[in-house]
């Protein structure tokens, strides 16, 4: 049977014959039943440390770091470093230096006339909350980027509101064409229509909006401002919630889809900011959480360039900020926005400056080393408030600690299943290379007209299988994941098998002397394709990841 899996890799069981002339009793399907450490409430916290020169640290232990909320200790309960080895790659090749491939996906796409990408890069554009003086700086920016990425990564372009969008690909004309078509929607004329009963204008912003809705203290300087509060909501329910929403479900799709793709994933997110409602907070909870998971880095800038306390300077325009203490409150609000975003995730935040471009390229610049703190709050009440965290070193050593700096406390539970699952399926839509099982991955492919039958074939050593003897029986299951991602990097079809093995002693004995072989059929046209393997054993917690390049010629 075949099933073709979505882009979030719905989990699907194969009957597979892993081992022909056996018993049925010996090898059989069923359900995963690894299971791994959970806790639960947990917050994850991304940490990069930089010494005096900016570069990202790699070299730090879990015992170097002190993590407190709201000032109480706390106990580091997981950790784990991302090493992004591709700028290792690039900065031997700049060197003069012949570096060893990182992974066996360069490999394979060293080996073809157009690498595979391994790096995704998707520029999120603002048009909700920036005003239409601000494109052109931010949008001349953007095309410059867009005119130069290297081959082996690809662009998409999507906005806040959802209304433009272009996949991830390498045609640059077809991306500059979708930035001209980007622009604002103009929601700040709306907000500044607002009068009250004598006609005095009353200009409104979502910040002010929502305080006078919900604090009852918004400062508008009307006559009346029983009438301004009308307007107010008219204008939250209207244009201020469903644009908080779509921004949202923006950030949320995105990263969805980037989830399934393989290599390094980064969306750059031009925007001012947003003010983010208490009635929101869990939306941005949940796409910190899915971005971390997701292992995609979001780093933001603000295309307005500098902001002063009496003028906003935008793309070479000047325009009265209104209100000084409105202004600055709000200001604070997006600002805090942004930084959750970029800090929570390992991404950079450039703001307060006019040089857009150079902002773009900082911004695209992932750190090498991504440190991932985690723990389960102790002492803290689950309010679903704000929580100040901060993250230090033991021994600062003149290195820099970027990291978020609260998140909102709401509990959760994670289900061990559900885990297991989730770290399969993050090992599959990663790049790089894992060798905790020995594992071999080959292909080949037989064409029949414009159609072809691509085989990859997978063998996996027995001999360093933890199998657990019980009832006479040696017993270990072993999922295997096997897939295909096109040149641009788009899942294409795969399937996870689960091979549940209760051995008896002689079967084992042969297998020890031959490993376990299968085979995986794929149906597909002519072209470029990344293959790529995960396989994990339930018994020693242990996990294989391997990849290939194949082309199957026209």
């Amino acid at each position: 049977m075949r099933f073709r899996l979505s882009s979030r890799a719905v989990v699907v069981f194969v009957a597979v014959g892993a081992c022909s002339g056996q018993q049925t009793a010996e090898v059989a399907v069923g359900p995963a039943t690894a299971v791994f450490k959970s806790s639960t409430n947990l917050v994850q916290v991304p940490v990069v440390v930089r010494d005096a020169s900016g570069h990202a640290v790699g070299t730090l232990r879990a015992e170097d770091f002190q993590l407190s909320d709201g000032g109480k200790p706390q106990v580091i309960s997981r950790f784990s470093l991302e090493a992004f080895e591709t700028t290792a790659i690039s900065q031997a090749s700049a060197a003069g230096q012949s570096p060893k491939p990182a992974n066996t996906a360069a490999v394979a796409a060293s080996m073809m006339s157009e690498p595979l990408p391994d790096r995704f890069v998707a520029l999120l554009i603002d048009d909700v909350n920036l005003e239409p003086g601000d494109f052109i700086a931010g949008r001349n920016a953007a095309m410059k980027f867009v005119a130069t990425f290297p081959a082996n990564e690809r662009v998409a372009v999507f906005t806040a509101s959802g209304n433009i969008s272009v996949d991830f690909t390498n045609d640059r004309d077809l991306l500059r064409k979708i930035l001209l078509s980007v622009n604002s929607l103009g929601r700040k004329k709306f907000y500044d229509s607002v009068t009250d009963e004598k006609l005095q204008p009353c200009p409104l912003s979502p910040y002010v909006a929502d305080e006078i809705i919900h604090s009852g203290h918004g400062q508008t300087g009307c006559r009346d401002e029983g009438i301004v509060a009308g307007q107010a909501n008219d204008l939250l329910a209207k244009y201020g919630d469903p644009d908080d929403l779509s921004y949202f479900r923006a950030l949320s799709n995105l990263i969805a889809k980037m989830s399934a793709m393989p290599g390094q994933r980064a969306i750059l997110l031009a925007s001012p900011g947003m003010y983010v409602p208490k009635r929101f907070q869990r939306q941005l909870t949940g796409v910190l959480a899915d971005a971390i998971r997701a292992k995609v880095v979001i780093s933001g800038i603000d295309p307005r360039g500098v902001l002063g306390s009496g003028v906003m300077v935008a793309g070479g325009a000047e325009r009265p900020a209104g209100d000084k203490f409105q202004q600055t409150a709000e200001e604070q609000e997006r600002q805090t926005f942004m930084e959750d975003l970029t800090a929570g995730t390992g991404g950079i935040y450039y703001h307060g400056n006019n040089g857009i471009e150079e902002g773009l390229q900082r911004a695209d610049a992932v750190p090498e080393y991504i440190y991932l703190l985690a723990f389960s709050p102790t002492d803290i009440k689950l309010d679903g408030k704000r929580h100040q965290l901060k993250v230090t070193l033991k021994n600062a050593r003149g290195y820099t600690v970027q990291a978020r700096e609260s998140y909102f406390a709401d509990g959760y539970t994670e289900d061990p299943a559900d885990e297991v699952k989730q770290q399969i399926q993050d090992a599959f839509f990663s790049n790089q290379d894992m060798n905790g099982l020995p594992v071999r991955l080959q292909t080949q492919f037989f064409k029949d007209g414009d159609n072809a039958t691509l085989t990859v074939n997978t063998r996996v050593d027995a001999t360093k299988l933890p199998f657990r003897k019980e009832d006479g029986r040696n017993n270990d299951n072993l999922t295997l994941v096997v897939g295909l991602f096109d040149q641009n990097g788009n899942s294409v079809s795969a399937y996870r098998k689960i091979i549940e093995m209760r051995l008896k002693d002689e079967t084992l004995s042969a297998w020890l002397r031959s490993g376990i072989e299968n085979s995986t059929d794929f149906s597909v046209k002519p072209g470029k394709y990344l293959v790529r393997l995960v396989v994990q054993d339930s018994e020693g917690h242990s996990m294989a990841a391997q990849s290939t390049g194949v082309e199957i010629p026209w």
